[in-house]
Parts: structure tokens; C-alpha cells; sequence
């Protein structure tokens, strides 16, 4: 019985420490990952220009076409981020333009079924 207890104890006092060592240690997370292209286009886009555009989109109505429209633009190289808004049928998008042109970002969209046009507004950050 003794014995028993003994054993469950020091299972229990060493799953403790190692939990206590997996939530301070960086040793404990998965390393190995394959990078993917959009870890390293993170990375070369880091330190580059960036400009900031609005777009107009028409035929967005809610937030799942707000997400297509999203997921399509970020699989382009050079988007950084995107917001769109089917309420004021925009997609706010942060890109560097070394790399991608508006025009390229409206085919893009267009390319999902909605319509993107004109340029509304162009800042850079």
C-alpha cells in the first residue's frame, strides 16, 4: 500500500515540475516546423516601405464575403494586413509597394467575383 502511495507521489511531484519548467521554458515548444511562405514573406517584409490603400469593393454584404476578400488578399506577397467592411464596401489594406501595385491587389479581388475599382485613398506609413 505504502509502496503504491510512494509511486503516485513522485509521479505526481515530477508531472508538477515539469509543467512548472513547460510554462517558463522556451524548450518546451515544438521547434522543428517547417517555415511556411508566409512566416519568411513576414520576415522580408519586416523593414520595408509600407503604404496604406483603400479600395472600393462592391457586392460585399457580410462578414463571410468580408473574410473571402480578406483571405484572398493576404495570400498575395507584399499584403501585410487587410480589414475589409461589406457595410461601407471598402478593403483597407497595408502592402509593401516594392513588391505589389493597387492594381494588382484590385485583379486580386476581382478574381473572388466582387468588384473592386477606383483607389479611394493612398497613405504612407
Amino acid at each position: 500500500m505504502w509502496k503504491n502511495v510512494l509511486i503516485l507521489s513522485l509521479i505526481l511531484f515530477f508531472s508538477i515540475i515539469l509543467l512548472f519548467r513547460c510554462n517558463r521554458s522556451a524548450s518546451c515548444y515544438v521547434k522543428d516546423v517547417p517555415e511556411t511562405i508566409s512566416s519568411k514573406k513576414s520576415v522580408l517584409e519586416k523593414n520595408a516601405d509600407r503604404q496604406l490603400v483603400t479600395i472600393d469593393v462592391q457586392g460585399m454584404t457580410c462578414s463571410e464575403c468580408e473574410n473571402e476578400v480578406e483571405s484572398a488578399l493576404k495570400k498575395v506577397p507584399g499584403v501585410l494586413k487587410v480589414q475589409a467592411d461589406a457595410k461601407n464596401g471598402v478593403a483597407l489594406i497595408e502592402y509593401n509597394p516594392k513588391i505589389i501595385n493597387e492594381k494588382e491587389m484590385v485583379a486580386v479581388v476581382n478574381k473572388t467575383g466582387y468588384k473592386a475599382s477606383a483607389t479611394i485613398s493612398k497613405t504612407n506609413n
